[in-house]
């Protein structure tokens, strides 16, 4: 382990890092040139993987346990795979960068310099923002190993990543969905949800079982996750208010009322200032692969809305929409 990179963890973690390890005069931020995806075999990281140009290497973890599901469809795909039980055990609380952990680890095996996941748009309150200059930067922890961030999902919703799947990998829909979440759990009807309504307006075959009847978890409460509150408009005006309220409890008037009285395209298009920064090497495939599948730029009235919601979510949620 090299000195620059002790110091970087020193850093991020707020200790003193010693290591028995023998130090190494590795430059770890230049000279790594391959692109890495991390791969969950979800919708969002098949759209992720899609909206790229080339043949970047996937990267799977294995965390075992109750993601056996996803790790038995993941492995169809050929990745590098990292198993690893410290989810499992907990240590994943307190950073989401425990998902890269096979990007760290495989850097230097496998030449990486650049990585991709599945983020999306309302995954993070940072992407709220009106003033954005800064979208393709990696975390401090991962820019501090000489890593690139370049996430081709951030400027589109879950409904985006759900189109992108529907049309690009129609055949793995149901077997991606039985992956992603325990059957009767919250994630997995809302996802079952999304993905019917949107068959029925393309007026598609759907291979996939119907929605369950109910779900063994309680629902979500409003104001409990900036994701899902983000996603409940949509829902509302595509799946009725009462299979939401299945999902969520105690929508707000107001919510409801934007739900029926707004078109709420935008969740179908994408946001172009989460795009700005990127390498144009990966920014045009990107752009005519979304157009290719029907995901169109944000229209005036489309801001409009989309700045509406984001007034509405900023009562609930520290948003950064300054």
């Amino acid at each position: 382990m090299s000195p620059a990179i002790v110091d970087v963890i020193e850093e991020f973690c707020g200790c003193k890092v010693h290591c028995d390890l023998a130090i190494e005069s590795v430059d770890w931020r230049t000279g790594f040139a391959e692109h890495a995806v991390s791969f969950s075999g979800g919708f969002d990281s098949l759209a992720a993987w899609t909206l790229l140009p080339g043949d970047p290497t996937l990267i799977s973890m294995d965390f075992g346990g109750w993601f056996k599901r996803e790790t038995e469809f993941f492995v169809e795909f050929s990745p590098q795979v990292v198993s690893t039980n410290f989810r499992m055990e907990g240590f994943g609380r307190r950073s989401w960068i425990f998902m890269l952990a096979g990007v760290i680890l495989l850097k230097q095996h496998l030449n990486i310099g650049r990585y991709t996941t599945g983020s999306i748009l309302e995954s993070s309150p940072w992407n709220y923002r009106k003033n954005i200059d800064q979208t393709f930067k990696a975390a401090p922890l991962l820019h501090g190993f000489g890593f690139e961030q370049v996430n081709t999902t951030l400027g589109i919703t879950e409904v985006g990543t759900t189109l992108l799947a529907m049309r690009h990998y129609p055949n793995l829909i149901g077997r991606s969905l039985d992956s992603l979440a325990a059957p009767g759990s919250g994630k997995s009807l809302r996802k079952q949800m999304l993905v019917e309504s949107l068959y029925r307006e393309k007026k598609a075959d759907l291979n996939v079982q119907p929605v369950v009847a109910s779900v063994d978890s309680p629902p979500l409460k409003w104001g409990q996750s900036l994701t899902d509150d983000m996603l409940t408009p949509y829902m509302i005006k595509h799946c009725g208010l009462e299979a939401s309220r299945r999902l969520m409890a105690d929508i707000p008037d107001d919510v409801i009322s934007l739900a029926q009285n707004s078109r709420l395209h935008f969740y179908e298009r994408y946001h172009t200032g989460l795009y700005m920064g990127i390498p144009e090497e990966i920014g045009s495939h990107l752009r005519e692969t979304l157009y290719d599948s029907g995901i169109v730029p944000f229209t005036e009235l489309d801001w409009l809305e989309y700045r509406t919601l984001t007034e509405l979510l900023s009562a609930y949620h520290e948003l950064n929409i300054n």
